[in-house]
C-alpha cells in the first residue's frame, strides 16, 4: 500500500474527509447496476417520461360514508357529548357541512346540561363556531343546537361569582393567575363591567383600585358612565369612592362631578374630601359655590341642546343605572335618544343637588326630568309617581312655578316636557291660587296651559285641554274657548291618523289614496289650498300632508307658508310631488318640508316616513289614546252642556 494512505490515516482530518467519499463511491457501484441496462433514458421502454399507468377512476372516487377519516369522526362523535363536539369541529374544517349538521341535529335532540354545552364550545372553539354559524344550508335543528351551545358558553362568561374570583385574583403572586383572570373578564362584556364597578366602589376593594380600573377601562369606557352613576346616586360610601376612581381615570374630564359633590348639601364629609382631593390636585383650586352652579349650568346647557338635536333613529346604545341597593349598576340597551336625554336628566340632577338656583333654571331642571321619565314612559304620571315628584320639586311642582316651566316647555318645543308639566296638575290638592296662576281666572291673555290646547302636537293639545277643562270645573278664564274647541276635535277623533292628500285628479287620487290606506291613514282628499286650510284647522290626530305641486289658487310655496302659519299646522311634514318648483328651499321651513317623486307604491315613501320618525320624539298616538282621548272629551262636553 502506498505511503500516503498511511500517512493520511495519521491525520485525523483527513481520515475523516477520506471514508465517506470512499462509501459513497462504493453505493454508486451497486446502485449502477440497473441504470446501465438501458442505454437511452429517453427510450420507449422503462423511461422516465413514460405515460402514468392506468388507473380505474372508481378506485379514486369513493363514496363519502367510505371516506375513511369522515367514518372515523362519525364513529367517534358517538363516544360522548365532548369527542361529538371535537368531530364537529373537524368535519367544519373540512368543509363537509351535512355531516356537521347531522351532529348538530343530534345535539339538538338530548338532553345536555350547561357545564357540558360550555366544554363542547370550548371543543369547537370560537372561529369555528362562527363558521358554522354562518353557513347558509344549516336546518333548524342544527341552528337550535348551536344556540344552545352559546347560550351555555355566554352563561359561564357572564357568571357573576366566576367574574368575582377573577377580580380576587388581579393583584396574584403568581403572573399566570393574572393572566388568567384578566382573559376570564375580558370575555365577561358588560357583566364584566358591571362587576369591576362594583368592586372599584368598595371601601376594601378585592384587589387594588388601579387594577380593577385598569382591567376595567381596556374592557370597555362603559364603565366611566357607570362610576358616574354612582357618583350622582349612590350610598355617601359609594359616591366617595366613585368619585376617587373617577379622579383615578381623569380628573379633567371630570370636572362637573367633583364640584357637584364639593357643594351639595346632601354630600358627607368623604364625599367632600375626595371631591377637595381631586380639584387640588388640578391645581385649580375649591370653586364657590356661584362659580360651581355656573359651570354646572354650562354643561347642563350643553346636554340638554345634545338631545334636542340627536335623532330618533335605531342606534342602540348601554343605559347605565344604580341598583335598588345604591352600591351597584345595573344595565339594558335602549336607543340613542333615550341616552341623551337622560344624560340632560343626570345634568340637573347634579344642579339640584347643589341647590341654590333661580325660578327660571328650578324650572328647566323640573322639565328635563319629567321630559326623560315621558320619552321612557309614555304612560308616566301615576298618583305615586306624580306625588314623588312634588316631593322631590316641592314649591317648583305648583303654581306660577308649574305655570312657567310649562310656558318655557312650550317654547322650547319640549313636548314630553310639556305633557309631564301637565299631569302633575292635581285638581284636588291645588289651592285657589294654583288654580288661578294656571287658568288665569282674572287675567284677559290665556296662560300657558290654555295656551298648550292649541299645540301643534295632538297629545300635548289633548292632555292640556282635558287639565284646564277640569280645573275649571266651568268657571271662566281667558281662552276657555280654545279648550273647547279641542275638546270638540277630540270628541271627532277617528280610529286611525289623518292624511290629507291635496290632489284633484281621479285617477292619480285612487292610487294615491290607496297607498296612504297602506301606510295606516285615514285620507281626507281637498282639492284646494283654501279647503285645505279648513281641514288643518279642524285638526284631529293629523300627520301628514301630501300635495301635488301644481295648484289651482296658489303655488305650493304659499301653501305651505298658509299651512306653517296655523297653529296645527306648524310642525306638520309636507310631502310635495310633481314639478319641482325653483325656489323651494326646505331649509326655510323648521318642520319637515320634502319634495319626491310621485309615489307608485308604498316604498316611495320609505325615505320620507323614516325621516319622519326620527324627528319624532313621542310615540304616535295609538287606536286606544284615540279612543281614550274620545271618550274622555265626550264625557268632558256632557258636564260642561249640564253646566250650562
Amino acid at each position: 500500500m502506498s505511503s500516503w494512505f498511511f500517512e493520511s490515516t495519521r491525520t485525523p482530518r483527513l481520515h475523516m474527509m477520506i471514508l465517506p467519499r470512499l462509501a459513497m463511491i462504493g453505493s454508486l457501484f451497486v446502485l449502477s447496476g440497473p441504470l446501465w441496462a438501458q442505454d437511452d433514458l429517453f427510450d420507449a421502454p422503462g423511461g422516465f417520461f413514460d405515460e402514468l399507468p392506468k388507473v380505474d377512476p372508481e378506485e379514486i372516487s369513493q363514496p363519502l360514508d367510505e371516506n375513511p377519516l369522515i367514518k372515523q369522526l362519525l364513529e367517534h362523535s358517538r363516544r360522548g357529548e365532548i369527542q361529538l363536539a371535537r368531530s364537529v369541529s373537524s368535519l367544519a374544517r373540512v368543509g363537509r357541512w351535512s355531516e356537521v349538521d347531522q351532529l348538530l341535529t343530534e345535539i339538538s335532540q338530548r338532553q345536555i346540561n350547561e357545564a357540558t354545552l360550555t366544554s363542547m364550545y370550548d371543543e369547537i372553539g370560537s372561529a369555528i363556531y362562527l363558521r358554522i354559524k354562518q353557513h347558509s344550508e344549516l336546518s333548524d335543528a342544527a341552528r337550535k343546537a348551536l344556540d344552545q351551545i352559546a347560550k351555555a358558553a355566554s352563561a359561564r362568561a357572564e357568571s357573576s361569582d366566576r367574574l368575582r374570583q377573577a377580580i380576587a385574583q388581579l393583584d396574584s403572586t403568581s403572573v399566570d393567575a393574572q393572566l388568567a383572570s384578566r382573559r376570564i373578564l375580558l370575555g365577561g362584556g358588560n357583566t364584566a363591567v358591571k362587576e369591576l364597578v362594583t368592586a372599584a366602589v368598595l371601601e376594601n376593594p378585592p384587589a387594588s383600585r388601579d387594577s380593577i380600573l385598569r382591567v376595567m377601562l381596556q374592557l370597555s369606557e362603559d364603565g366611566i358612565d357607570a362610576l358616574r352613576q354612582l357618583a350622582l346616586y349612590g350610598t355617601p360610601s359609594v359616591r366617595a369612592n366613585a368619585l376617587t376612581s373617577l379622579a383615578r381615570i381623569s380628573r379633567q374630564r371630570h370636572i362637573a362631578d367633583f364640584v357637584t359633590a364639593l357643594h351639595a348639601a346632601d354630600a358627607d364629609s368623604a364625599e367632600k374630601e375626595s371631591a377637595s382631593r381631586a380639584l387640588e390636585q388640578l391645581g385649580q383650586g375649591e370653586p364657590s359655590r356661584g362659580a360651581a352652579i355656573q359651570l354646572l349650568e354650562i354643561e347642563y346647557g350643553d346636554r340638554r341642546d345634545y338631545a334636542r338635536r340627536v335623532d330618533n333613529d335605531n342606534a342602540v346604545t348601554t343605559l347605565w343605572s344604580i341598583d335598588q341597593q345604591r352600591t351597584g349598576v345595573t344595565h339594558q340597551p335602549t336607543s340613542a335618544l333615550i341616552a341623551a336625554y337622560r344624560d340632560a336628566s343626570d345634568a340637573a340632577a347634579r344642579l339640584r343637588r347643589v341647590g341654590s338656583l333661580s325660578p327660571d333654571m328650578q324650572g328647566a331642571v323640573l322639565a328635563t326630568d319629567l321630559a326623560y321619565r315621558i320619552l321612557i314612559d309614555n304612560d308616566w304620571g301615576d298618583s305615586d309617581q306624580v306625588e314623588s315628584m312634588r316631593k322631590a320639586y316641592r314649591s317648583g311642582a305648583r303654581g306660577a312655578s308649574l305655570s312657567s316651566a310649562i310656558e318655557d316647555s312650550i317654547s322650547d318645543g319640549n313636548h314630553a316636557a310639556t305633557i309631564g308639566l301637565i299631569r302633575l296638575i292635581d285638581t284636588d290638592d291645588f289651592t285657589v291660587l294654583d288654580q288661578n296662576a294656571l287658568l288665569g281666572a282674572s287675567g284677559a291673555l290665556p296662560t300657558p296651559l290654555v295656551q298648550a290646547a292649541s299645540s301643534p302636537e295632538p297629545q300635548v293639545r289633548y292632555e292640556a285641554a282635558l287639565a284646564a277643562a277640569r280645573l275649571a270645573a266651568a268657571a271662566p278664564y281667558a281662552g276657555s274657548s280654545h279648550v273647547k274647541r279641542t275638546l270638540a276635535e277630540m270628541h271627532k277623533l277617528r280610529d286611525e291618523p289623518l292624511a290629507i292628500l291635496v290632489e284633484t285628479r281621479p285617477d292619480v287620487i285612487i292610487q294615491l289614496e290607496s297607498i296612504l290606506a297602506s301606510l295606516g291613514f285615514d285620507v281626507e282628499v281637498v282639492g284646494s289650498v283654501r279647503e285645505l286650510q279648513r281641514s288643518v284647522a279642524r285638526g284631529g290626530d293629523l300627520r301628514l300632508i301630501l300635495s301635488k305641486t301644481e295648484l289651482s289658487d296658489l303655488p305650493a310655496i304659499e301653501m305651505i307658508d298658509i299651512v306653517r302659519r296655523t297653529e296645527r299646522g306648524r310642525e306638520l311634514p309636507i310631502v310635495l310631488y310633481g314639478h319641482k318648483p325653483d325656489s323651494l328651499a326646505v331649509e326655510r321651513w323648521k318642520a319637515l318640508t320634502r319634495w319626491i317623486e310621485r309615489p307608485v307604491s308604498v316604498a316611495g315613501f320609505d325615505g320620507v316616513m323614516d325621516e319622519i320618525s326620527r324627528r319624532r320624539r313621542l310615540p304616535p298616538l295609538s287606536i286606544i289614546d284615540r279612543q281614550r282621548f274620545r271618550d274622555a272629551a265626550s264625557q268632558m262636553l256632557d258636564g260642561v252642556a249640564v253646566a250650562n
